[in-house]
């Protein structure tokens, strides 16, 4: 009986194998490439016969990276995959659809249209994009049962990570929400839904969840379904120019053994389209070609500054604009983002990458606690008894600037923290800037705080400040009680008075950050720094760069307008950096900076510039020349000396004495207010300018206009 049996098998390898023999050569399953690089063109393929597979996480199958964070909830959600190699083909992603609307304002319509994203990982949460958004909704004719999977397609060739996100957004200007999951089973209710609360859409996460998005691939790692194909002995690459002629001998680029799956094609120009395909080669013969593909290299994106630094002078006047013209001189779209950084005289950053800073008594003499008593005048908006309140929101008597935007309105939690758009009352306090934190927030005292008997919430405004007042506030479950309160002034400044903080235990954030939670200003997070009678001041950056951010296409440009401000500013020299962080769809580039200094009632100021290679001894024309108010006077030092600068008249009598001091080798600027030594306007004339280098010297004139 064993024998008929083996027998038997073997019959059926023996006929399946002349069938197989029968069948034209397979070609491979896919063949992609990299698009836009840099006079070259990454190729991959993938094995003959390999099956697609799909990644899915729900259905109890493990536990999933999924995030939801309060940076993503008002309009989406996401599940990380993970494929085992690379290079590896998304071809589609699929989410679930429920078919029934739980009950009104909950689940929303299972109808409404929807965005899918990707993105490959950036340390745990969703970074770069790299396919999407792709509008898309369930189809009212291909519900099967509890709903339906709704299919997008990518084709994404991911080759340097094995990690990547889908994103489901739901749309803000629909009003409801598809249900994402399976969730009319009552003993399965996993799913992900969404409601209005207080005006904003929020996601919500049934008990014993389920993430019901999933991924579909191509891998070479995934040959397990291919046992009973042949392997390729070898594989040929073809490409062309023209589309209609891929296949001809003339066009083989190259030949490959039948274990190699990738090559990189550099002897290609940039701004051609090539179309390239492969074919499989067996001992019977060669397959059929794989679909062709086009793909254009282009040159990285470059950026361009119009400006190496930056200076300006404010003596009678508050603010001035410079400009600064970014140019991409590439031929793929450029991407850019500025932040701005603030430093002290000796050159460390103090400020966010807004420009936002603060100081406190404790360090700065010159700031004093002045506390303002509004019990009298203000009113009362929580009194005795409340926890995890939101209140608001109410009047600010003046447009106030916050990170760019403009508010006339704010809200008030009982958690000691303020905002102008979040209604809920988080009261879990997180370090700053934090994504999954609240937005627009001013936190004078963010801890999980409440009201109890003799404690008050007071809030006063007029055309120039806005204050609240935590009189008597409790932690929970202990500590307290606490009297501080925030001031919001109309120049954008943020002062918070502590009057009487008998202990904080660790405890409570401090600071402010933007509408969006990428930058923020720490000024305490979890630390013992709070005691009666602290003043902090947070104060808006004295330079504002606009637009921030941007996309610049190939051969355009953007100019880019600098306004430099001297509120809060006391007489000196200011520094700080435009850093601009800049990439393309391949690659992010390094950083460009523009130094940038201000020069506030003061009448000189040295700016060093770096040495990129040897200088000479050299002193430029001013500039502007002729003037009426401010020049800028540049010279160079080949290697450190006593330096003297001096303005004379025409009569050669000294007028003001600049420079007189040791200076290192590099690139100086110095500024002249046309004043003279007695700090007097000169009148309008020609002067000369004498700059004594060792036992060198140059003079060059210049012409002042009043």
């Amino acid at each position: 009986m064993r024998k008929i049996r083996i027998v038997r098998f073997l019959g059926l390898v023996f006929n399946f194998l002349i069938l197989s023999s029968r069948a034209a050569p397979l070609p491979p399953s896919f063949m992609s490439a990299l698009n836009h690089q840099d006079r070259v063109v990454p190729l991959y393929w993938f094995k003959p016969g390999l099956t697609e597979r799909e990644i899915f996480y729900d259905n109890d199958s493990m536990a999933i990276s999924g995030y939801v964070s309060w940076g993503w909830d008002e309009n989406s959600f996401a599940v990380k995959f993970t494929v085992l190699d690379t290079p590896f083909v998304l071809l589609k992603s699929k989410v679930f659809i429920d078919k029934n609307d739980l009950f009104p304002d909950s689940a929303g319509d299972q109808h409404s249209p929807f965005e899918i994203t990707v993105h490959l990982d950036s340390n745990g949460i969703p970074g770069r994009l790299i396919s999407g958004p792709i509008l898309t909704s369930a189809d009212p004719t291909k519900w099967v049962g509890n709903g339906q999977w709704v299919e997008v397609s990518h084709n994404n060739l991911i080759t340097k990570t094995t990690d990547f996100w889908i994103v489901f957004h739901w749309l803000q200007d629909t009003p409801t929400a598809p249900l994402v999951g399976q969730s009319n089973n009552p003993s399965e209710m996993k799913s992900y839904w969404g409601k209005r609360e207080d005006g904003v859409f929020r996601w919500h996460l049934w008990t014993d969840y389920d993430f019901m998005i999933r991924a579909v691939v191509l891998s070479n790692s995934l040959d397990d379904t291919i046992i009973l194909n042949p392997a390729a002995d070898s594989f040929k690459i073809y490409r062309s120019d023209n589309q209609s002629v891929v296949i001809q001998p003339q066009n083989l680029l190259k030949t490959f053994p039948g274990n190699v799956f990738q090559y990189t094609d550099s002897e290609v120009e940039n701004g051609i389209d090539y179309f390239y395909t492969i074919t499989a080669k067996y001992e019977a013969g060669e397959s059929p070609p794989c679909s062709s593909i086009s793909i254009l290299p282009l040159e990285k994106a470059q950026i361009s500054l119009s400006e190496d630094f930056l200076e300006a002078i404010l003596n009678s006047t508050n603010e001035t604009t410079l400009s600064v013209t970014l140019s991409n001189t590439g031929q793929l779209p450029l991407y850019y983002n500025i932040s701005i950084g603030l430093k002290d005289s000796i050159g460390n950053l103090i400020s966010d990458a807004f420009g936002y800073s603060w100081k406190d008594n404790v360090a700065n003499s010159k700031l004093n606690f002045n506390w303002v008593e509004i019990e009298d005048r203000g009113a009362v908006i929580a009194q005795d008894t409340g926890n995890d309140l939101n209140l608001g929101p109410y009047a600010v008597g003046f447009p106030l600037t916050f990170y760019g935007n403009s508010f006339d309105s704010i809200r008030i939690t009982t958690n000691g923290w303020l905002s102008f758009t979040s209604p809920n009352p988080n009261f879990y306090n997180r370090s700053l800037p934090n994504d999954s934190g609240v937005f627009n927030l001013i936190a004078p005292f963010w801890d999980d705080l409440k009201l109890d008997t003799g404690s008050k919430v007071i809030y006063f405004s007029n055309p120039d400040s806005t204050i609240i007042t935590y009189s008597k506030i409790w932690r929970h479950p202990t500590g307290g009680p606490y009297t501080f309160q925030t001031i919001l002034t109309k120049t954008g400044q943020v002062v918070f008075h502590y009057k009487f903080i008998p202990d904080t235990l660790y405890s409570a954030s401090i600071g402010i950050q933007n509408q969006d939670g990428s930058i923020g200003l720490e000024v305490g997070y979890n630390q013992d720094i709070l005691q009666d009678s602290l003043a902090v001041q947070i104060n808006p950056g004295w330079m504002e760069i606009s637009p921030g951010k941007g996309v610049v296409d190939s051969g355009q440009h953007e100019i880019l307008n600098l306004k430099l401000r001297r509120d809060f500013l006391n007489k000196g020299m200011y520094q700080g950096d435009l850093v601009f962080k800049n990439w393309d769809e391949n690659q992010v580039s390094p950083n460009s900076t523009i130094p940038v200094t201000l020069l506030i009632d003061s009448v000189t100021s040295v700016r060093e510039r770096p040495a990129s290679a040897a200088v000479t001894f050299n002193l430029s024309q001013n500039y502007p020349n002729p003037f009426n108010q401010n020049t800028v006077i540049q010279y160079s030092l080949p290697k450190s000396s006593k330096v003297e600068l001096v303005i004379y008249n025409l009569l050669g009598q000294k007028v003001r004495s600049l420079i007189n001091q040791t200076q290192t080798v590099g690139y100086k600027i110095v500024f002249w207010d046309g004043k003279n030594d007695k700090g007097e306007n000169v009148a309008s004339g020609v002067y000369f300018y004498k700059l004594l280098y060792g036992d060198s010297k140059q003079t060059k004139k210049m012409l002042l206009l009043r």
